[in-house]
């Protein structure tokens, strides 16, 4: 539906919106890593998930981060908010441009947006495709699994880049209030219930098990047809 590409077959829609539980993985690959949804809420190549993830800080903001599993072993994450216009990444397509380089579609204005590097792509899409900036223009994060679980870190590093004007939402909002609903379009979980925050905590020395605090169950997510 959006622009020219590869056939519907090659697309995957958006699922739904999950927020990340009370459970930083200690002890892991690196520090302030949260568990955020399970790993067979992804469950093939294409398919995808908008999470907002606390920020390093104990009083920092959620930032909205998409999922997308690139590989059947491989899941990258990028900011969900598109850098030119505020676009909702989550509700954009898939595209399969070959060689294993997948792109998120925006919705608004039609760009690509490789997942992996966060590049603008402009071969293989719509005419508005082919007027993108070049280079990268959308942040990337770590994501990975583990026991079950998607881990994301998010990556502050490097310069300043288009996407950071869209990506945070202040910790001080009460989802699902009238404030949100007004930054964030009115489009959070496809219609659906909008999910509750969590607010980010430091290790209080509790013992980890496969990345999640004793008794933290990870938030259920139906697919949205």
């Amino acid at each position: 539906p959006f622009g020219s590409g590869p056939p519907a077959a090659s697309r995957r829609q958006a699922t739904a919106e999950v927020v990340s539980p009370r459970c930083p993985m200690a002890g892991a690959r690196e520090p302030q890593a949260w568990g955020v949804c399970k790993a067979e809420d992804l469950a093939g190549v294409g398919s995808k998930l908008r999470v907002r993830v606390p920020a390093p800080s104990p009083a920092g903001p959620l930032r909205r981060v998409l999922l997308v599993r690139v590989a059947e072993d491989e899941i990258a994450a990028v900011d969900s908010r598109c850098f030119h216009a505020n676009g909702p990444l989550e509700l954009g397509d898939i595209e399969d441009l070959g060689g294993g380089r997948l792109c998120v579609v925006c919705p608004v204005h039609f760009y690509q947006i490789d997942v992996r590097s966060g590049d603008c792509v402009p071969e293989g899409g719509s005419d508005a495709a082919e007027d993108c900036p070049a280079g990268r223009q959308q942040r990337t994060h770590s994501a990975w699994e583990e026991g079950g679980t998607v881990f994301v870190r998010l990556d502050a590093s490097g310069p300043e880049l288009p996407s950071d004007a869209y990506a945070e939402l202040d910790s001080d909002l009460d989802p699902g209030s009238e404030e949100e609903e007004d930054e964030d379009d009115g489009l959070d979980a496809l219609g659906g219930p909008t999910p509750k925050a969590v607010e980010p905590h430091a290790d209080d020395g509790l013992d980890v098990v496969d990345g999640a605090l004793p008794g933290a169950a990870m938030p259920d997510v139906s697919d949205v047809d």
